[in-house]
């Protein structure tokens, strides 16, 4: 087997889009992943690597991104396509060696969120072998993404969240109570992020701004996303038709706010459950809390995950069940 490993070059672009488009046809969720001329400039900027595996005949044959999030250090490991002839000979951990390796990464680098769709068992072991941590799951935000030669999913997809932590972590006090509490320590134990002592009594000090809603943004895969800061913010409950009828919606709170557990009882009243704990994912770096409200018909069993992840799975299944049933038919 003759096969290259390298990193992409602006002039691979077009490239690089062909063969997400031979893996997903019309079905990927990401736009701004197959525009050439924002790719070339994301690949000159370096916000934007990729590692590409090349054979002597077929050409491209696989790829992987390491994409900035933002400027806490916060990256993300993802946009993987394997040809279907060479899946499952570990071209992934090969790809992304180049691309995570102890020298390879940004220097700034604290933390590279992994993604992967529950069906993509595969890309879920490399995780898992590479150092990742769960973070979360996130439910029914794939309703049709189909990966070529492969069965169509027989439900929308819902994707796990992974951490791989890379620098010591400074101690969060986390304000949160309840489920949301029990999975923000979770994930902060498998990163080694130390706890200090929870103070959920805690007031807001007088110049220490309020939570505020922002506007909702809607996601690929058609879910609607509200974030909250502390800058002062016109409220966001009485928003147009469309956020309410869509069928995931999102609420992200930055998790050490005092004013956390108030939003998060508000939202849970609304049917929202605990999702994901993201450590640095805010846009000062902060930890955020997702809650989600997902109204895709789905099922348990068709969402697959690795047995060890297993837990996880079921544990944010029954907090989305617990958090929709009071709500059925009201």
């Amino acid at each position: 087997m003759s096969l290259r490993i390298r990193e992409a070059e602006p002039g691979d672009a077009p490239a690089v889009i062909a063969a997400i488009r031979a893996c997903y046809g019309s079905s990927y969720l990401q736009p701004s992943a197959l525009e050439v001329r924002a790719l070339e400039r994301a690949l000159a900027s370096g916000e934007l690597r990729y590692a590409l595996a090349e054979a002597a005949r077929e050409g491209l044959v696989g790829q992987v991104a390491l994409e900035r999030l933002n400027a806490a250090g916060l990256y993300h490991h993802a946009r993987a396509v394997v040809a279907p002839a060479w899946r499952g000979r570990g071209l992934l951990r090969r790809m992304s060696e180049l691309l995570l390796g102890r020298d390879a990464l940004p220097a700034d680098a604290r933390l590279v969120l992994g993604t992967s769709v529950t069906s993509h068992t595969f890309t879920q072991r490399y995780n898992l072998s590479a150092g990742f941590q769960p973070l979360g799951l996130v439910l029914g935000i794939h309703p049709e993404q189909t990966l070529s030669q492969l069965p169509a999913a027989p439900q929308a997809g819902s994707a796990l969240l992974m951490g791989l932590g890379l620098r010591p972590w400074r101690p969060r006090r986390l304000n949160l109570e309840g489920p949301a509490l029990e999975l923000a320590r979770r994930v902060c134990a498998g990163l080694g992020i130390p706890l200090r002592a929870e103070r959920r009594a805690r007031r807001r000090a007088p110049l220490e701004a309020p939570l505020e809603a922002g506007a909702w943004a809607e996601q690929p895969g058609q879910v609607w996303r509200l974030s909250y800061g502390t800058a002062a913010r016109a409220a966001a409950l009485d928003e147009p038709s469309q956020v309410w009828s869509a069928a995931v919606r999102w609420v992200e709170l930055p998790a050490e706010h005092p004013d956390a557990p108030e939003k998060v009882a508000e939202w849970t009243e609304r049917g929202f459950s605990a999702a994901a704990y993201l450590p640095l994912a805010g846009p000062s770096g902060e930890d955020l809390l997702r809650l989600q409200r997902c109204e895709r018909p789905l099922k348990l069993r068709a969402i697959e995950v690795a047995d060890e992840l297993r837990p996880l799975r079921d544990w944010v299944w029954a907090q989305h069940e617990r958090a929709l049933r009071p709500l059925v038919g009201a």
